[in-house]
């Protein structure tokens, strides 16, 4: 990957299909009392310590949007955090997030788990009006959902490279970027920036 990178997720969840998927998840945004689990399970995903200081910095942050957990009922197996990101010019539209970091209990891992959550996510990002998402990550994983390069290619970023994506959550959202081919610079969480 290109440096500096931001926590992507599942170079360990790319084969998903591997394994028989879980097939009694249930999604919910997280909640105070799961932050010491979610940590947990974050720091066990990436296997060091930033992702999971980042995942607090980012819960606490003003750019917070999002964050959904997968469970079985009784345990977190998947998270997932978004956060928002704007654009340096003020443009206040398309209404943005990054999705970082994903994270699934690397036992789970292979089953579906992640996919589920992205797309439970997307789902709810979706019925909230956000326009876009971009992710930096593996584009075998996230094109499946529809993220593209070629729609990422069109920001600024600390991130350049095919591992920078975004997509559409709004069809026509990239619309109000105008015509003009020189990427708009977007901001991001601070914190996000500082892990790579």
């Amino acid at each position: 990957m290109s440096e500096p990178q931001t926590p992507t997720a599942e170079t360990h969840d790319r084969t998903e299909a591997a394994e028989a998927p879980v097939t009694s998840l249930a999604f919910r945004p997280a909640g105070p009392n799961d932050a010491v689990l979610i940590g947990r399970l974050v720091h066990e995903a990436f296997e060091r310590g930033d992702e999971t200081k980042l995942v607090g910095k980012l819960r606490t942050s003003d750019d917070f949007a999002l964050e959904l957990v997968a469970t079985d009922g009784a345990n977190i197996l998947g998270h997932v955090q978004f956060t928002h990101v704007r654009r340096a010019d003020g443009a206040d539209t398309p209404a943005m997030v990054i999705l970082a970091p994903l994270s699934v209990r690397p036992d789970m891992q292979r089953k579906g788990i992640g996919s589920a959550l992205v797309e439970a996510a997307l789902d709810r990002l979706r019925r909230d009006g956000i326009d876009m998402v971009v992710v930096l990550g593996d584009p075998a994983y996230y094109t499946r959902f529809g993220f593209s390069a070629a729609l990422g290619e069109k920001f600024d970023t600390p991130w350049p490279g095919p591992e920078f994506m975004a997509m559409e959550l709004r069809e026509g959202a990239a619309i109000s970027l105008g015509a003009d081919d020189t990427p708009h610079k977007l901001t991001f969480p601070q914190a996000l920036v500082a892990v790579g």
